[in-house]
């Protein structure tokens, strides 16, 4: 496992972004911040949204990127699962607002926030240890973030569900 050194003592990367996984499925709401927190910090934030509204509902079938297809190099289903994990949190999460009567840009929409959370840890960063403290802050994102999906990968490979006649997953 990779392992990087803070002043804080040792961190595993990733083991923040499996934390946050778990406690994204707790019912306590401050354990779910407490998710978005760690996510957020690795520039993660859709995870939990699309995890817990999409991938639980679709996993195993073609609608679900983090479900690898039987065949599917790690290193092709790397950038899918990110790619479209992401964009399926914006359009979950832009249905759940329309629900509610609100549009893609009001303050409770959760992407927003996330992306602006992420986009402000990454300037503070930047201000604080300059353009390398970002690169090296942005690779250990990524690192976290490979290793979370390579996860996903290991655990949904090959896994397949098909619509049943009444249009739902068997």
């Amino acid at each position: 496992m990779f392992w990087t050194y803070s002043q804080h003592g040792y961190r595993t990367g990733g083991l923040w972004d499996r934390v946050g996984h778990e406690l994204g499925h707790r019912s306590k709401g401050w354990e779910r911040d407490l998710a978005r927190v760690l996510l957020t910090s690795s520039l993660y934030a859709h995870f939990i949204i699309e995890h817990n509204r999409g991938h639980h509902r679709r996993v195993a079938t073609i609608e679900d990127p983090a479900s690898a297809r039987f065949g599917e190099p790690i290193y092709a289903f790397w950038p899918r699962t990110i790619v479209d994990g992401f964009r399926s949190a914006w359009r979950l999460e832009g249905e759940r607002l329309a629900r509610e009567g609100r549009t893609t840009w009001d303050p409770r929409n959760e992407m927003l926030r996330g992306c602006l959370a992420e986009m402000a840890l990454v300037l503070g960063v930047g201000s604080f240890f300059g353009g390398w403290g970002v690169m090296a802050y942005l690779a250990a994102a990524l690192i976290g973030i490979l290793l979370l999906e390579t996860v996903n990968y290991i655990e949904h490979y090959g896994l397949g569900r098909v619509l049943d006649q009444g249009g739902l997953y068997g």
